[in-house]
């Protein structure tokens, strides 16, 4: 059975780590692909990462993961057929350890699901703006021996840099999100989920959201963030996330919004809390940009929205309308289980990484 070693930056907390590489373990090894995953960064140091400040913490114990995975390098990279990276192998400066991993292993996989290539507007800490080499991707894309991208706007960008790129959207297991009980509710519950880093885009609903709670009885769930909104809407319910209760959430809502500002490093972003609220059941109301136009197709599994106007509209149409919620749910969980799902997926990236092997 060939031996795959997978190296990612974050921990399983990372949802990039356990939705592009360690949801793929199982299926792969039944497929006769054996894959171990070496994490970078421990899962106190990613939530320290999602805290704000503290920036002298976050640099040392960046600088300490350096070292770390040159070490891991050194020790595993040859023993292995070949090296599977999600994203990159350090996120700060110059692709050093890329280029000795090339020296090292030359069957590497690099997957990738965010524009890390790109400045992220929404983020104003020091270390992104600062130490970060965004053109290191690029100036090394001809190396790797496959790249695999979570959508096609993140293929655009390496199809002219090496000539094997490939399409894999991010997944969800729909043996399991198929099977979340939704719990009953008085009032019709419009959630959220996602990290601190996404904060910014969820401001795009909330002139939508306080003017349908003049009119409209609902209670609004946010998951995920680690500071008080400051919003002045009745009903509202902040909670924390935790790896432990990831699905439970899905639980308690009703609608699921992703709404999205339209930028470069935006436009990258694979839609992953739409493809999560559609296999639960939950319909949708997004915003039109990037991958969201590939998983929504308005009017039939969910809604777009790309002013205040479209999204009063919409998600006062669902929060009228219970048959209409059902019947949207009903065909997000197909639009999942036919293309954005584990079971869908799992074959051809095994297809892709027995090829790099051979």
């Amino acid at each position: 059975m060939p031996r795959l070693l997978a190296l990612t930056v974050r921990p399983s907390l990372g949802p990039d780590t356990r939705y592009r590489i360690e949801q793929y373990v199982e299926p792969l090894a039944a497929l006769g692909i054996q894959v171990d995953v070496h994490h970078l960064f421990s899962d106190e140091y990613y939530r320290l990462q999602q805290a704000p400040g503290r920036e002298a913490g976050k640099g040392l114990g960046a600088l300490g993961g350096f070292f770390r995975r040159l070490a891991d390098l050194a020790l595993h990279a040859r023993a292995y057929d070949g090296v599977w990276v999600c994203r990159e192998l350090f996120p700060l400066g110059p692709p050093l350890l890329e280029r000795l991993l090339f020296a090292l292993n030359p069957r590497v996989i690099l997957d990738i699901d965010d524009a890390i290539y790109l400045h992220d507007a929404t983020n104003t800490g020091f270390i992104h703006s600062r130490l970060r080499d965004f053109g290191k991707l690029g100036r090394i894309a001809g190396r790797f021996s496959a790249v695999v991208c979570g959508n096609a706007y993140l293929a655009e960008y390496f199809l002219d840099k090496n000539p094997r790129v490939f399409v894999v959207p991010t997944v969800v297991p729909m043996s399991r999100y198929g099977a979340i009980p939704h719990r009953e509710s008085p009032s019709v519950r419009i959630g959220w989920i996602g990290t601190p880093g996404n904060a910014a885009h969820l401001e795009i609903a909330r002139p939508a959201l306080e003017a349908l709670a003049r009119t409209r009885d609902f209670a609004t769930r946010v998951v995920g963030l680690t500071r008080p909104l400051g919003w002045s809407l009745p009903g509202l319910v902040q909670l924390p996330w935790s790896l432990e209760r990831e699905l439970d959430y899905f639980s308690d809502f009703d609608i699921g919004i992703m709404p999205l500002e339209d930028f470069a490093f935006a436009r990258g972003k694979c839609a992953f809390k739409i493809i999560q609220y559609m296999a639960a059941g939950i319909p949708v109301v997004a915003s039109p940009v990037g991958s969201n136009l590939d998983v929504v197709r308005h009017g039939e599994n969910g809604f777009l929205a790309a002013s205040t106007r479209e999204w009063i509209t919409h998600l006062q149409a669902l929060l009228d309308d219970a048959a209409l919620r059902a019947r949207m749910g009903q065909r997000g969980r197909e639009t999942v289980r036919d293309g954005f799902s584990l079971e869908s997926q799992a074959v051809r990236y095994a297809d892709i990484i027995k090829e790099v092997l051979q």
